[in-house]
């Protein structure tokens, strides 16, 4: 299994998140208007899953065929706050759910979430509420729903920022899955291999 995301949907989805502003609000002036951001943190994955088989031959004329399924990521919806569907134990208010995703929860693969100064490693919150959105969401396999962890952390020393995502499935447990980034020029793709199992 695999993750496909475009390079200016992620790109538009790491703008986001680190545009955020952690858990508090932030106010922005710029000729007389003020902007008020309020933190990103969680979100949901739109799109698709798609399967398709691969033909591997040789010069010997032995082949093997062999199923590959591809979760492709177009776009995403992005929550304004923490603990915005579902409750203090990570159960999801499916009304909020439906109220945030409307028509859209057919295209659903997937949630984010996004935290500063953290390690980057699944919590337990984390499996919490991944578990209860795939005992809701019962039209998507347990396989190909996914969790999109990102995570910032300051560079010692420096005062840059380093970014860190992985995408998840479970399989038991959570297992990181290759994430494909697909550029548009020259068909560049910039492939994340990853195999954390957490």
């Amino acid at each position: 299994m695999a993750v496909r995301i475009s390079g200016s949907l992620f790109s538009s989805l790491l703008f986001q998140l680190k545009g955020s502003s952690g858990d508090a609000v932030r106010s922005y002036s710029s000729c007389c208007l003020m902007l008020s951001v309020r933190c990103v943190q969680e979100g949901f994955l739109l799109g698709g899953v798609r399967s398709h088989s691969v033909a591997d031959i040789t010069d010997s004329q032995a082949h093997s065929v062999r199923e590959e399924k591809n979760t492709c990521i177009q776009s995403f919806v992005c929550l304004d706050e923490k603990y915005s569907f579902y409750d203090n134990c990570g159960v999801p208010d499916m009304k909020k759910v439906v109220q945030l995703l409307g028509r859209k929860q057919e295209e659903l693969v997937g949630w984010l979430s996004f935290r500063r100064s953290s390690t980057h490693r699944v919590s337990f919150r984390e499996k919490t509420i991944h578990g209860k959105l795939m005992d809701k969401f019962e039209h998507i396999s347990a396989n190909d729903f996914l969790l999109a962890l990102v995570t910032e952390q300051p560079l010692q020393q420096t005062l840059a920022l380093s970014t860190e995502y992985s995408f998840y499935h479970t399989t038991g447990r959570h297992v990181c899955v290759c994430a494909c980034v697909c550029c548009v020029r020259d068909g560049l793709t910039l492939q994340v291999t990853q195999s954390h199992v957490l």
